[in-house]
């Protein structure tokens, strides 16, 4: 701008500021403040003295910045020809006055008089935090921002916005200008530490420094740069069409493998670098991003190592062809791991897949390759990726899983036999409790069978729908039948008045097999096919089921816990109100019977409790408990004695109606073994009629 232009200006100055009284002086100087003279020159520099007259303030002084290029006024008021002015003692108290516009900042100090108010608008504190120098020129202020990230540790917000604007106006970067971001999102970074709340959104580092790599102006003849920090990895590149005017895939892969540089591959298809083209009309360029740290993506669940992959303005919401993720540096295997030092542990690594969505990881649009050694993921979109890796000690699954096949299969062998002895042998057969036990002994036959044989058949999609449906109807049955039994004892032994009905079995049929098959069809119904079958593609390889679990033909989600573990655990409390009455009732009875043998007594009432618990399936509450706590020590004593319970529940009703039962057993075992003479038949424990003692 022309001098004269400025000269005009602090003409207009004076006179403003020479007002004709001494409460004129502040007053007009706000007024100055609120509405600031624009002034623009190029490198120039005023000095102006101007004598007001009539103002009563000594060595007043007058600072003001104002915005333009490298110009700087300074205007020192002389207060000459003051007349009239009484002298005072006390001292103005001073104040700090700042105004600031989008363009301009102006700063005022100096004494203000009492009873002077201050505009409501403008600030009357003093800012001490540290400031970032501003600067028009884009690489002298990524220099200010490298320099106010290094000597502060507070305020990272600042940088991180100014970072931001540079990179979404800087259209050539060069490689050293990428080289000092980088170092600065590496203070950033160590500034950070573990306060994620320092910065609004700490991703949003990523994407900025991702910004500055698609406008980073390569070397000649360059087709990739790769840049190390202690905290980032970056590598860009500029692929070249093939002689058929496709793409290769782009890898990452690290020339040397160090703790700034994990080993980690990763491959983008050449097919996305193909639609990229035709999308964005423009030379394609990628870039990678490897952090060792997850500071910018603060979650619950923490990992060491996130990668960034991204397409200069290309990123679909699919990508036709997944990008493969492999994380050499993963040298713990996946599964089951039991430990050297306890061989009925094991170390229990779960891998996923996930993709950052704010504030968490997701599985979103990313799958583990199963078996992969080293793990290796599949992702459909550019994204910021991680391997979230948790690891448990938990009870063998080896141990586990051979104790529960090799109970399983004994269960299957004595639970045949109790049914053929009770079958077969007409005096047991025309008992009424019979019935119930014959119900609970089939339908527990055909859930270790299912269980054995169809659980993990999860390749054969309709198959695994077919055995998770039947797990679940059997299952139920058991359940109502044990829940039936147990009334039927609870009018054996308490409500004496009616005793046993032998018509009880035949009422029992329909609400103990009708309710689980209209339960099961129902949520066949709305889980399976209905919300399945609309969402189910053959393509989709992320498909959920709403139905069934993904790794095992069973419920899961809210399936397993409105289709199962729901009407259970009704049943189960049922089953426990009335076997509490129904011991209660027993042992009481027992003590007034046998008062005298204390010690046999406390042995039979055992043995009676052991057989309710077993027989309405009580045992099942340990399953339940496995819900309630992750406590290492806790799951697995829990997990081993639900295992063992269930696992084991037919040999158990086999010894306990067939073995223990004295007049059971004489009808049986003749067959086998040539029985001892003395032998009688006493009276069943539980709901058996009397019989004779007999001679063999």
């Amino acid at each position: 701008m022309k001098l004269s232009s400025c000269i005009k200006a602090f003409v207009v100055l004076g006179v403003i500021v020479g007002q004709n009284s001494v409460g004129g002086f502040v007053q007009p100087l706000m007024n100055v403040t609120q509405t600031p003279t624009n002034i623009s020159a190029t490198n120039t520099t005023i000095a102006t003295t101007l004598p007001p007259t009539n103002i009563s303030a000594t060595n007043s002084t007058i600072a003001t910045n104002i915005s333009a290029t490298n110009l700087t006024i300074a205007t020192t008021l002389l207060p000459t020809n003051t007349t009239s002015v009484p002298t005072t003692t006390t001292p103005l108290p001073t104040a700090t006055v700042a105004i600031k516009t989008n363009s301009t900042t102006t700063a005022y100090s100096g004494p203000v008089e009492n009873g002077t108010s201050v505009d409501p608008g403008i600030s009357t504190t003093t800012d001490n935090s540290p400031k970032l120098n501003q600067s028009n020129n884009e690489n002298d202020m990524i220099q200010n921002i490298q320099q106010f990230t290094s000597q502060n540790s507070s305020n990272q917000q600042i940088a991180v916005d100014a970072l931001a604007n540079l990179s979404a106006s800087m259209t050539n970067v060069s490689v050293s200008t990428l080289e000092t971001v980088l170092n600065i999102t590496s203070n950033i970074i160590s500034n950070i530490g573990n306060n994620f709340s320092v910065l609004r959104q700490p991703e949003q580092v990523a994407q900025i420094i991702q910004n500055f790599t698609f406008n980073l102006q390569l070397p000649p003849k360059a087709t990739n740069v790769t840049i190390t920090s202690s905290t980032t990895v970056i590598q860009v590149n500029e692929p070249k069409q093939q002689g058929d005017g496709g793409f290769k895939n782009v890898t990452y892969q690290p020339s040397n493998v160090t703790s700034a540089v994990p080993a980690v591959h990763v491959t983008i298809p050449g097919s996305s670098l193909d639609e990229a083209l035709l999308v964005a009309k423009q030379p394609v360029r990628v870039s990678f991003l490897i952090f060792n740290t997850d500071v910018l993506f603060p979650s619950l669940e923490r990992t060491n190592l996130v990668i960034s992959a991204g397409i200069r303005n290309f990123n679909p919401a699919h990508l036709k062809q997944p990008i493969t993720i492999q994380y050499s540096n993963e040298s713990r295997k996946q599964g089951d791991v039991r430990l050297p030092s306890n061989r009925l542990k094991s170390n229990v690594t779960k891998t996923q897949c996930s993709v950052y969505t704010g504030r968490k990881w997701a599985p979103q649009q990313c799958q583990l390759v199963p078996s992969s050694v080293p793990p290796e993921c599949r992702c459909y979109q550019l994204a910021n990726f991680a391997m979230i890796v948790s690891t448990k000690i938990l009870p063998s699954a080896f141990e586990m899983g051979i104790v529960t096949y090799v109970g399983c299969s004994l269960s299957i062998v004595t639970l045949i036999i109790t049914i053929g002895i009770y079958v077969g042998i007409r005096e047991l057969r025309n008992r009424q409790p019979t019935s119930f036990l014959i119900h609970i002994c089939v339908t527990q036959l055909i859930i270790y069978v299912i269980f054995i044989f169809g659980m993990g058949n999860v390749t054969k999609r309709t198959d695994c729908y077919v055995t998770a449906a039947f797990l679940q109807y059997f299952l139920l049955a058991n359940w109502s039948w044990m829940t039936a039994n147990a009334y039927n004892m609870y009018k054996a032994f308490v409500k004496i008045i009616g005793g046993l009905s032998e018509t009880l079995p035949n009422k029992c049929l329909l609400p103990c097999y009708g309710l689980p098959f209209i339960l099961v069809m129902v949520h066949v119904g709305v889980a399976a096919i209905y919300m399945d079958g609309k969402n189910y593609r053959a393509d989709d390889i992320f498909f959920e089921s709403a139905y069934r679990s993904r790794h095992v033909c069973w419920l899961h989600l809210a399936s397993l816990n409105f289709g199962f573990l729901l009407p259970t655990g009704i049943l189960l409390t049922i089953n426990i109100f009335l076997t509490s009455i129904v011991f209660a009732k027993v042992t009481c009875k027992r003590l007034k019977i046998q008062s005298s043998a204390h010690k046999q007594n406390t042995t039979k009432n055992f043995i009676i409790a052991v057989s309710l618990v077993i027989n309405t399936g009580i045992c099942w509450t340990t399953g339940y408990l496995t819900l309630v706590a992750d406590n290492e020590v806790y799951l697995s004593v829990v997990s081993w004695i639900f295992t063992l319970l269930i696992s084991t529940q037919g040999i158990s009703l086999f010894v306990l109606h067939c073995v223990r039962q004295r007049d059971v057993r004489l009808l049986w075992l003749p067959r086998c073994v040539k029985p001892s003479r003395s032998e009688s038949r006493p009276s069943t424990l539980l709901g058996s009629t009397t019989t004779k003692s007999t001679k063999v």
